[in-house]
């Protein structure tokens, strides 16, 4: 069991699970002024909590607020570990289905995967339109946290908004490496379009608008903080100590609004990879060729998405 984090913008640390059940889930950590927010918690078989604790929160010990995108386990089952934290501020989850996201046991789907999920209790339930302030004293909507309810893959599934560095973290809306999963309990192809639609018109309406900043009461917490340029439009990749022979997991990932020119041919080298995108019954291992699924009406709808994403800034 074992854990990959990189520092992939100012504020973000996206952390991937190499866990026992191949789901390889990416999970996000974002270091606020008052609180270090996680968004999703892994599989619970190894502990996330500490792992942060000491590779990602080990200077300013925020306390920690949760944000889970969707009930499954691979995303929920470390919740119990951060709830166990001190100074411990929540856990968050979409609210459009609460029945749904409190049957954990058969929802999760971790009977599936023989494992299970320890119980948790979700502080606020979150509904489109909600946000999370990175500083609870400077209320500003440049550096919340956005809250879009996305049902397809889930009927609670969520996409969270970083309007301070323009990432969109999209949950399991959209893996990068394989499949999309659409046959889950309460999955629903109808729904999973619309959010692609809805997720489009959304990024084209915040494309133009300007990243924000955090304000520091203090240089040292702000340099923990700054591996980017000081207008926060640098994206720098930091990452932890892995072997040149080692390989990073493949899995889920958010997707970045904040590109610059020096990144666009890797970013269509990446977004030639994702393309490879198909729908159907598998998760986290399999790749898909480009080509296999271009004239899917599904898949025409993703890429138009993606190409909208990776393009807009």
């Amino acid at each position: 069991m074992s854990y990959h984090h990189e520092q992939i913008s100012r504020y973000t640390w996206k952390i991937v699970e190499n866990d026992p059940y191949g789901q390889y889930p990416f999970l996000y950590a974002i270091m606020g002024v008052d609180k270090c927010v996680i968004i999703d918690t892994g599989t619970g078989a190894g502990n996330f909590a500490k792992y942060v604790d000491e590779h990602i929160n080990h200077e300013r010990r925020l306390p920690y607020l949760v944000i889970n995108t969707h009930v499954h386990f691979d995303h929920v089952g470390g919740n119990s570990r951060f709830q166990a934290r001190k100074g411990f501020k929540g856990i968050h989850m979409g609210g459009a289905n609460k029945i749904f996201s409190q049957n954990v046991d058969i929802n999760s789907l971790c009977l599936a995967h023989n494992c299970a999920v320890q119980h948790y209790k979700v502080d606020k339930w979150l509904k489109q339109g909600d946000r999370i302030y990175l500083d609870d004293s400077k209320e500003s909507s440049a550096t919340c946290l956005e809250i879009i309810e996305t049902p397809g893959h889930t009927p609670d599934s969520i996409a969270i908004y970083s309007h301070i560095e323009k990432l969109l973290f999209v949950g399991d809306n959209i893996y990068p490496y394989t499949v999309i999963h659409l046959d889950c309990i309460g999955s629903n192809v109808d729904e999973y379009l619309r959010t692609l639609q809805k997720l489009e018109s959304f990024v084209t309406k915040v494309s133009d608008n300007k990243a924000g900043k955090l304000c520091f009461k203090d240089k040292k917490s702000e340099l923990i903080c700054l591996p980017c340029d000081d207008d926060g439009s640098a994206v720098q990749r930091k990452s932890n100590e892995i072997s040149k022979d080692s390989k990073e997991p493949v899995g889920k990932q958010n997707i970045t609004m904040n590109d610059t020119a020096d990144k666009k041919n890797q970013r269509d080298k990446e977004l030639d990879e994702v393309h490879g995108i198909g729908i159907g019954a598998s998760d986290g291992k399999s790749s898909t060729s480009k080509d296999r699924n271009k004239d899917n009406p599904h898949q025409i709808l993703i890429n138009k998405f993606l190409e909208l994403v990776h393009h807009s800034s």
